[in-house]
């Protein structure tokens, strides 16, 4: 809807004017009518509008000011000039302020018209290339938060240590030299007592998350774990904070983190300063300190995902860079390592009920005399596991959605975050989302919020609940979020779809 306001001090003409465009434009709202510049900038600072039509004389300002604040304050707002007077003066500050039309009173009905369906078609376009530069941008973000979070990842998991691989991947992720070099430090945050129960856990860690946000010595930080009550993070300071200093800021924003999650969320906040380095490049050593099994881990499930999503490239290519890891380790640990890998694959297909063990010689493979023939033979299974999940994969599918639908229907009572049904189903949050929207049509929130709709229709047949039952028993703590997405699935309010019930019953 295109939102405009008209000024003019001839109150007929504004009437008029504003009843003809009312009249000829069903895609415009008419916001406001004003017969003096200076309402017509108080209404503007609270209500911002796409066109402005003004009169240019007017006994308390004129439409030339009125218009330079409009340029000043909205330079995206479309400005008609109105006048009485053909003045070439006039003309020219209008072509000097930018003016999108002049009309000569009294004002020609169908130039008006005309004016008006050129100005909305340019706007429209420009809403459309707008909209269109958000989703690149959005796609963009997303894509850099992917290479910025693999980036931390591989650091810190020790599978990159090329300072020229770093430095390559840190300038694909836009972090100029500075950045590069400013103090890097690996935090464990956590909850140190239950979550209350006014909050689940996908709000809880976006609350943190949040107020993260407000730690004006932290440049920049990444979310490497999301875990219970744990959530882990790598942060980039500001590049002109020392060692001693960006320690001494990370302390004091954490202690006022602390009293503010404990005075307004009743969350008891405890952090832990698990690394601390001077660049981005000695975050390879941080496997040299911290036992570095869960970001590993990470790397599984992220080679699990790819398999069961069906990318072959992308499964070798995480396998490559775990085998590069391995070969920097004792032989003995290099087995360990692979057998936990391999562990963890065979383990999804038990979970999806697929019997692979035809495919899965953990032992055998083991038996290596060295490293080399150690990743030979690991290949060689990796290749087979590829080929059996290809040829199950058709039956895979119905089944994974099948096991997270399970789920749903046995958890929409309480809180169920993505990372739960990823979990349930043995795949990362990220892949199984796209897989889940591929597969069913719906977003996983879509279709939980289906679910519960469906049970609280259920329940209002039965007629043996309140409304304040039915909405906590189908997961919803707050009955106005309840309310609202039950009209935007049935298009009925709670208690509207009662009363129909209702009747329906007495008839």
């Amino acid at each position: 809807m295109i939102k405009l306001i008209i000024v003019d001090d001839e109150e007929l003409s504004l009437n008029a004017m504003a009843r003809f465009i009312s009249h000829i434009r069903n895609d415009v709202t008419v916001s406001g009518l004003f017969n003096n510049m200076t309402d017509a900038i108080r209404f503007l600072e609270e209500n911002p509008v796409d066109i402005v039509i003004t009169d240019i004389k007017m006994p308390v300002g004129s439409g030339i000011d009125l218009a330079k604040h409009v340029r000043e304050t909205a330079p995206a707002t479309r400005i008609i000039f109105v006048s009485a007077y053909r003045d070439f003066e006039y003309a020219q500050q209008a072509i000097a302020l930018g003016i999108d039309q002049y009309l000569v009173k009294p004002v020609d009905v169908n130039d008006l018209s005309q004016m008006l369906e050129k100005i909305i078609e340019s706007i429209n376009k420009d809403r459309l290339e707008s909209l269109q530069s958000q989703k690149e941008a959005d796609r963009y973000n997303n894509l850099l938060l992917w290479a910025k979070t693999d980036l931390y990842v591989d650091l810190l998991s020790g599978l990159l240590t090329d300072e020229e691989e770093i430095s390559q991947r840190a300038e694909h992720i836009s972090l100029t030299p500075a950045q590069q070099e400013a103090c890097h430090a690996v935090i464990m945050l956590r909850c140190g007592n239950e979550i209350p129960t006014a909050y689940g856990k996908g709000e809880y860690y976006h609350l943190i998350l949040n107020l993260m946000r407000e730690f004006k010595c932290v440049e920049d930080f990444v979310v490497l774990l999301k875990k219970d009550r744990d959530i882990t993070l790598v942060l980039r300071f500001s590049p002109e904070l020392t060692e001693d200093s960006a320690k001494l800021r990370l302390k004091h924003e954490y202690e006022k983190l602390r009293s503010f999650s404990e005075a307004n969320l009743s969350v008891s906040l405890e952090m832990e300063l698990a690394y601390f380095c001077n660049s981005l490049s000695e975050l390879k050593k941080y496997k040299e300190t911290i036992n570095n099994s869960q970001l590993l881990q990470m790397k599984y499930r992220d080679l699990t995902s790819a398999l069961f999503a069906g990318e072959p490239s992308k499964v070798k290519e995480i396998f490559a860079s775990i085998a590069l890891y391995a070969q920097t380790l004792s032989f003995t640990q290099a087995k360990t390592l692979m057998s936990e890998l391999f562990a963890s694959i065979r383990k999804s297909f038990e979970l999806s009920d697929m019997n692979a063990d035809i495919v899965f010689d953990i032992q055998a493979t083991l038996h290596s005399s060295d490293i080399t023939s150690l990743s030979d033979k690991c290949e060689q299974m990796l290749e087979k596991i590829i080929e059996f999940q290809r040829l199950s994969s058709i039956g895979l599918e119905t089944l994974t959605i099948e096991k997270a639908k399970e789920y749903i229907h046995n958890h929409y009572m309480r809180d169920v975050t993505l990372e739960d049904v990823a979990n349930h189903v043995n795949l990362s949050s990220f892949y199984f989302s796209k897989f889940f929207k591929s597969e069913t049509g719906k977003t996983l929130t879509e279709y939980i919020t289906s679910v519960r709709i469906s049970k609280a229709i259920e329940m209002f047949k039965a007629r043996k609940y309140k409304l304040y039952e039915i909405s906590e028993m189908c997961g919803y703590k707050s009955r106005k979020y309840f309310s609202h997405a039950f009209k935007q699935y049935t298009g009925y309010t709670p208690s509207e779809y009662q009363r129909i019930m209702s009747n329906s019953t007495e008839e």
